[in-house]
C-alpha cells in the first residue's frame, strides 16, 4: 500500500527556498490572516514584498533574494537579463535592481527592488530551475543581455559560460532563431568564428 508524504514543516520549506516563504504557502500549512499578522510583529517573519516573507530573519542569501522577487512577480515569473546572469556565474550579483521576466505584457514594468520585463514569447525551453531559483537558460540569457550589453561585454559573459561548461552553441541558435526581432545578430557577432564554423558544419 503505497503511503502519501508528510507536508512539509514550515522551517522545512524555508530551508527548500533560501529562507522565504509566500503568503500562499503560509496558508496550505494552516496560517491564516490573523496568524500571519501575529508572526510579522513578532518578528517571526519579515515581509520583503507583497505576499513574500523571509523567515526567522532578513538576513538572505543572494540567492533568497533572487527568488523572493521571482516569487513576488507571480506564476511563470523567472530570474532574468542580469540577475540570471550572475545566478549562472557569468557575472558578479551586484546590488541594484533583481530583473525578472514575466510572461505577460501587461502591470507594472518595476516593483520595489526588482525590474519586471515582459515577455509573450517565453517557451517552456528557455526557462529551467537553477538552484531552486526559476531561470531563463543560458542560451535565453545570452539573448536577454544582448538588448544592453555591447558586443565585447557579451563577449565576456560567452567566454564565462565556455569556461563554465554551460555554453550550448545550438540552444543559442535555437533562441535566436525562435525570437525574431531581437538582437540576433548582435549575438552572432559576439560569437563570432564559432558560429559560422557551426553552420558549415550543419551545412556538410
Amino acid at each position: 500500500m503505497e503511503t502519501k508524504s508528510a507536508p512539509p514543516t514550515l522551517g522545512e520549506l524555508a530551508r527548500r527556498q533560501w529562507g522565504v516563504v509566500t503568503r500562499a504557502q503560509l496558508i496550505e500549512l494552516g496560517f491564516g490572516s490573523r496568524g500571519i499578522s501575529d508572526w510579522v510583529r513578532a518578528g517571526r517573519l519579515h515581509r520583503l514584498h507583497r505576499g513574500v516573507y523571509a523567515v526567522g530573519h532578513d538576513r538572505l542569501q543572494v540567492q533568497g533574494r533572487w527568488l523572493a522577487a521571482v516569487l513576488a512577480c507571480g506564476p511563470g515569473a523567472v530570474l532574468s537579463h542580469g540577475s540570471a546572469a550572475a545566478l549562472w556565474n557569468l557575472r558578479g550579483a551586484g546590488s541594484g535592481a533583481i530583473d525578472v521576466t514575466v510572461p505577460s505584457r501587461n502591470g507594472r514594468g518595476r516593483r520595489d527592488g526588482i525590474r519586471v520585463h515582459r515577455s509573450t514569447r517565453l517557451p517552456p525551453e528557455e526557462v529551467t530551475v537553477r538552484h531552486g531559483i526559476p531561470v531563463t537558460t543560458v542560451a535565453r540569457t545570452l539573448l536577454d543581455q544582448a538588448d544592453v550589453l555591447e558586443v565585447q561585454a557579451l563577449r565576456r559573459l560567452i567566454a564565462e559560460a565556455e569556461y563554465t561548461h554551460t555554453f550550448d552553441l545550438t540552444a543559442l541558435d535555437a533562441v535566436v532563431q525562435n525570437n525574431p526581432g531581437r538582437r540576433g545578430a548582435t549575438v552572432r557577432g559576439a560569437v563570432g568564428g564559432d558560429w559560422t564554423r557551426s553552420e558549415l558544419e550543419d551545412a556538410f
